[in-house]
């Protein structure tokens, strides 16, 4: 029978046992899982900012969908604009004033609740020769959906004064 020798390594003699055996150190089973804690951490933050993104792309568009919606109310009849501006108000009242139906979905109505809405107008006239007879009228129509600037939406639209033909 053949006996195994112990092995010597820098001055140290090793068993038997732990001749040849690889493996990772504690130091670096620690470091490995501080790489993968930061990855995943990174990842985390990604998905609340997509998620956050998401929201804020939604409502845009449901700003973007009511401001259209007021502005085919008034392109259908100006004289709407003849009550002047429009202080903050909530959008449900903003299209009802403007004579659009009542919103019966309670989804849709959900959507709609927390937007407010003002409107500007204004007179702009035109800086062209024999155009004073037929000023335009600036609309700034802003729909927002809460207190930040950046939670909001403006939407600038010009409308003649009235449709008939200018006098002659």
């Amino acid at each position: 029978m053949r006996r195994i020798s112990p092995k010597v390594t820098r001055g140290r003699t090793l068993p038997p046992s732990q001749h040849g055996q690889a493996g990772f150190t504690f130091i670096e089973l620690i470091l490995a899982l501080a790489i993968l804690v930061s990855a995943i951490t990174v990842f985390i933050g990604l998905q609340a900012a997509a998620v956050q993104r998401t929201l804020r792309d939604r409502n845009v568009q449901q700003a973007m969908l009511v401001a259209r919606q007021v502005m085919a109310f008034i392109e259908t009849d100006p004289t709407k604009l003849d009550q002047g501006n429009i202080s903050p108000m909530p959008v449900i009242d903003l299209l009802s004033q403007f004579g659009a139906p009542a919103i019966r979905d309670d989804a849709e109505r959900s959507a709609l609740s927390p937007l407010q809405a003002s409107l500007t107008v204004e007179d702009w006239p035109i800086p062209a020769p024999k155009i004073e007879e037929r000023p335009m009228r600036k609309l700034t129509l802003w729909v927002a959906w809460g207190s930040e600037i950046e939670e909001r939406f403006q939407l600038v639209f010009f409308i003649p004064t009235s449709l008939e033909a200018p006098p002659q």
